[in-house]
Protein backbone atom coordinates (compact mmCIF):
# COMPACT_ATOMS: atom_id res chain seq x y z
CA UNK A 1 0.00 0.00 0.00
CA UNK A 2 1.13 3.60 -0.77
CA UNK A 3 1.22 5.99 1.83
CA UNK A 4 -1.02 8.79 1.05
CA UNK A 5 1.79 11.22 1.57
CA UNK A 6 3.94 9.93 -1.13
CA UNK A 7 1.09 9.46 -3.89
CA UNK A 8 -0.90 13.15 -2.93
CA UNK A 9 -1.78 14.58 0.51
CA UNK A 10 -5.45 15.32 -1.39
CA UNK A 11 -6.22 11.07 -0.28
CA UNK A 12 -6.02 12.24 3.33
CA UNK A 13 -8.92 12.75 5.54
CA UNK A 14 -9.93 16.40 5.06
CA UNK A 15 -8.60 17.18 8.78
CA UNK A 16 -5.41 16.04 7.79
CA UNK A 17 -5.41 17.66 4.65
CA UNK A 18 -6.44 21.05 6.67
CA UNK A 19 -3.47 20.51 8.92
CA UNK A 20 -1.33 20.35 6.14
CA UNK A 21 -2.05 22.80 4.55
CA UNK A 22 -2.24 25.23 7.39
CA UNK A 23 1.28 24.07 8.43
CA UNK A 24 2.49 25.13 4.59
CA UNK A 25 0.81 28.41 5.16
CA UNK A 26 2.40 29.41 8.30
CA UNK A 27 5.54 28.25 7.50
CA UNK A 28 5.25 30.05 4.41
CA UNK A 29 4.55 33.49 6.57
CA UNK A 30 7.45 32.56 9.17
CA UNK A 31 10.29 32.44 6.26
CA UNK A 32 8.49 35.81 4.62
CA UNK A 33 9.12 37.19 7.67
CA UNK A 34 12.37 35.79 9.02
CA UNK A 35 14.37 36.03 5.34
CA UNK A 36 17.80 35.32 6.62
CA UNK A 37 16.84 32.53 9.29
CA UNK A 38 18.81 29.02 8.33
CA UNK A 39 17.81 25.98 10.06
CA UNK A 40 20.20 24.14 11.92
CA UNK A 41 19.15 20.87 10.95
CA UNK A 42 16.96 18.85 9.15
CA UNK A 43 13.95 19.05 11.63
CA UNK A 44 14.35 22.96 11.81
CA UNK A 45 14.35 22.71 7.45
CA UNK A 46 11.28 20.33 7.64
CA UNK A 47 9.09 23.02 9.88
CA UNK A 48 10.05 26.31 8.03
CA UNK A 49 9.26 24.41 4.97
CA UNK A 50 6.75 22.07 5.04
CA UNK A 51 5.09 23.36 8.39
CA UNK A 52 4.00 21.03 11.79
CA UNK A 53 1.20 19.69 9.76
CA UNK A 54 3.39 17.72 7.30
CA UNK A 55 6.21 17.38 9.34
CA UNK A 56 3.98 15.41 12.74
CA UNK A 57 2.00 13.83 9.90
CA UNK A 58 4.68 12.13 7.72
CA UNK A 59 8.14 13.78 7.57
CA UNK A 60 9.40 13.41 10.86
CA UNK A 61 8.53 9.44 11.08
CA UNK A 62 9.68 8.67 7.51
CA UNK A 63 13.16 9.93 7.34
CA UNK A 64 13.61 8.60 10.93
CA UNK A 65 12.64 5.35 9.80
CA UNK A 66 15.42 5.96 6.66
CA UNK A 67 18.02 7.24 8.53
CA UNK A 68 17.65 5.76 12.02
CA UNK A 69 18.18 9.05 13.55
CA UNK A 70 15.85 11.65 14.48
CA UNK A 71 15.90 14.78 11.81
CA UNK A 72 17.25 17.17 14.47
CA UNK A 73 20.07 15.42 15.03
CA UNK A 74 21.05 15.53 10.90
CA UNK A 75 22.49 18.70 10.29
CA UNK A 76 24.31 18.36 6.28
CA UNK A 77 21.36 18.29 4.81
CA UNK A 78 19.77 21.07 6.51
CA UNK A 79 22.59 23.04 5.56
CA UNK A 80 22.83 21.54 1.56
CA UNK A 81 18.86 22.57 1.48
CA UNK A 82 19.08 26.22 2.54
CA UNK A 83 21.91 26.56 -0.06
CA UNK A 84 19.68 25.57 -2.89
CA UNK A 85 16.32 27.24 -1.87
Amino acid sequence: MIDPYQNNVSALPVELQVEAIEGLIEASEHRAATPTVKPQNFEEWILRNLGKGIADQFMMNYNFKVWGVPPREVSDVARLLSEHS
